[in-house]
């Protein structure tokens, strides 16, 4: 009877409404400490990623991806729950009383029990949830996996992909949130076969002390480490004399994109795939190695591809993006709202801070005993340390504006943190990593 009536009034057949497009899967990787610079997807002269080349020419790219943070844990912070740093507190801290300490080289504040995490949503929105990661520092016992029914940290990329694929292959007929940290490029620099490093020669004298049995360098070996002496300008490095380590970092990152390859090949067609990196890494530039403590472009500047058919539209977005926006976004694909994020952006400032490590403010003292933020805008970017130092890149005279716009959206850094404590397993990966300093033995 309604039909009919409807029929009469409109004089047109009524069609019921396309029902909503199921929820995606959704594969979040991490290529942890790759640098965009060092991608041929940016440009960079070797072809040291051609499975991020293929999704890049098939998705959306992101030119100017900036990270809120310069190391693993704010970053994966703002990965995970779509918060600057600064509100979900995982960062450095000189809050004794207040922080995740491994030993007395490492102080960390937790992730904000308070703030929800993307995995926490997800799953409450009827997602299965898993998280495979290469990186022990974001492992199940620091809380950062918070929200997930399976967390698991591998040790190597290969590792890292078999327990990811075994999830995939575990499809229970709910939609799957899987995260994958690809750690690769990550410190030791290991031998990769590349067509770079085929006829290189041997390496030089001075990176002997820093030369693991099995060819790998590992630039935080010796009492004070190489990492230490470089940056105080007391290691002899012969002009060039790095670039045997550019060498294996460049191999370290054709690896992590063979790995991402494997995991795109077996995702489902019409699911989505975000990649993006978490932080660069000094190699030399400013008188810097490793990463974190500053906010330097090579150490924010990461690679963005975002890749799903039907639902993202192809192309390049040129105009600063932060990578904090890629929770919202993924929820949004999800039908959970959260707003379009990276897939309309706003255009506004981008940011992002460094808290003062203890450690090394101690050791290293002048720049790296201070907090950093950083506004990114247009083509101009300023970091203002809260010694008072300011680095200017871009034009001028814009700093005044800047700077007054930092202000407003960024406060000052706060030391801060509730106190959880680390399983042995993670404190003895953190060590070998270089994230804690070899123990120095009792005499």
């Amino acid at each position: 009877m309604l039909l009919s009536v409807l029929l009469a009034c409109t004089g047109e057949p009524t069609t019921a409404p396309e029902p909503p497009a199921p929820p995606p899967d959704i594969l979040l990787v991490v290529m942890d400490t790759v640098r965009a610079d060092a991608l041929s997807t940016y440009g960079y002269h070797r072809p040291t990623a051609p499975n991020l080349d293929a999704l890049a020419a098939r998705g959306m790219l992101f030119e100017r991806a900036i990270s809120p943070g310069s190391w693993t844990w704010p970053s994966h912070g703002s990965l995970l729950t779509g918060r600057w740093p600064w509100e979900h507190g995982a960062h450095f801290t000189t809050a004794a009383d207040g922080a995740l300490r491994p030993s007395e080289d490492l102080q960390i504040a937790p992730l904000d029990p308070s703030v929800p995490t993307l995995a926490e949503q997800l799953s409450a929105a009827g997602y299965r949830t898993a998280f495979v990661s290469g990186n022990p520092i974001i492992g199940p016992s620091s809380g950062m996996a918070r929200g997930f029914e399976i967390a698991r940290v591998a040790r190597g990329d290969a590792a890292v992909v078999a327990a990811a694929l075994e999830q995939v292959q575990a499809d229970d007929g709910r939609p799957l949130l899987l995260f994958v940290n690809l750690f690769g490029a990550h410190a030791p620099y290991s031998p990769q076969p590349v067509p770079w490093l085929a006829d290189a020669a041997p390496l030089p004298g001075w990176l002997a002390p820093y030369t693991l049995p099995d060819g790998s360098v590992r630039l935080f070996n010796g009492e004070p480490s190489g990492v230490f002496s470089f940056i105080r300008g007391e290691l002899d490095v012969p002009a060039g004399g790095l670039q045997p380590v550019r060498d294996l970092y460049d191999g370290e990152i054709v690896a992590v994109d063979y790995f991402l390859g494997q995991l795109a090949a077996a995702w489902p067609a019409d699911g989505v795939i975000a990649v993006t990196s978490d932080h660069g890494e000094h190699l030399g530039e400013r008188g810097l190695l490793d990463h974190g403590r500053t906010l330097y472009p090579e150490v924010t500047d990461v690679p963005l591809v975002l890749y799903g058919p039907g639902r993202i539209a192809p192309g390049r977005v040129s105009e600063p993006v932060s990578t904090r926006d890629i929770a919202p976004t993924l929820l949004s694909l999800a039908g959970q709202g959260g707003g379009p994020g990276l897939l309309a952006p706003a255009g506004g400032p981008v940011f992002s801070a460094a808290w003062m490590d203890p450690h090394w403010a101690r050791e290293l003292g002048g720049r790296l005993a201070a907090d950093h933020r950083l506004i990114v805008e247009g083509d101009d970017r300023l970091i203002v340390s809260s010694s008072g130092e300011t680095t200017m890149l871009g034009a001028p005279e814009r700093e005044a504006a800047l700077r007054a716009a930092l202000e407003a959206a960024v406060p000052p850094l706060v030391h801060s943190g509730e106190a959880i404590a680390p399983s042995a397993e993670t404190e003895a990966a953190l060590r070998a990593l270089g994230y804690v300093e070899p123990e120095t033995p009792q005499p």
